[in-house]
């Protein structure tokens, strides 16, 4: 693919696990049949890679499941790829190399370590079909985030109507707070994560109407919306 790619396109080709990590892994593994994901140079390099000295550590100290685990999720530590196009390749890995060594191997030249059946379901239940930081905008989490159901209906039509994070009005009352939209966990450390919209209140203006011989008094508050991943 990178041979085939146009040069301006500074494509780099991305290995879903380290090779060092895979070949103490996976009986099978061979790096030049290895699941790869297409990344444009700069964020190919802000993938987290693991160095030697940790990944010793690392097939050291866990089983082979606890140490595949762990590499695949580097791969969502700087949400550089989408948790969809991920998820596909960790299900494409395990239809190529569906058998891992019971416990890691430094030694591929052994034929006596026991091997197993892994299945891609084992390792990626904590990585969300959604991944909210790549929906792009207010709407798209109004839609697919899995806790909007919560909000109360005066907070999903004022987020449904407001489209994007910027300045929008509503009369009559204060909308103001934080509320959850999405939850999912963290697939390295197993944490609750939460996707937060935050309703600011920028600055309200009061006015009056005249109807059969009523004044009517309309304040509009004018709110802000931010998202943070926390």
């Amino acid at each position: 693919m990178k041979r085939r790619s146009l040069r301006r396109n500074d494509l780099e080709i991305h290995h879903l696990i380290q090779p060092a990590i895979a070949s103490a892994l996976i009986p099978e593994y061979k790096e030049s049949e290895a699941i790869c994901i297409a990344l444009h140079k700069s964020k190919y390099h802000s993938i987290l890679t693991t160095s030697r000295s940790q990944i010793n550590s690392l097939l050291f100290d866990y089983n082979s499941k606890k140490s595949l685990a762990y590499a695949i999720g580097c791969n969502t530590k700087p949400r550089t790829i989408p948790s969809p196009v991920l998820l596909e390749a960790i299900q494409l890995h395990f239809q190529k190399f569906p058998r891992i060594y019971e416990k890691a191997s430094l030694d591929a030249s052994r034929q006596d370590i026991t091997t197993i059946n892994c299945n891609a379901n084992e390792l990626i239940p904590r990585i969300p079909l959604i991944d909210p930081p790549f929906l792009g905008n207010v709407q798209d989490i109004m839609k697919y985030g899995n806790c909007v159901k919560d909000l109360r209906v005066k907070i999903r039509r004022f987020l449904e109507e407001s489209g994007h994070s910027e300045a929008c009005s509503w009369e009559n009352t204060d909308l103001s707070g934080k509320y959850v939209v999405h939850k999912d966990t963290d697939p390295l450390t197993g944490r609750p994560r939460f996707l937060i919209i935050r309703i600011e209140l920028d600055h309200s203006e009061t006015h009056e109407e005249e109807s059969d011989n009523y004044i009517k008094t309309i304040t509009t508050y004018y709110h802000k919306i931010t998202l943070s991943y926390k």
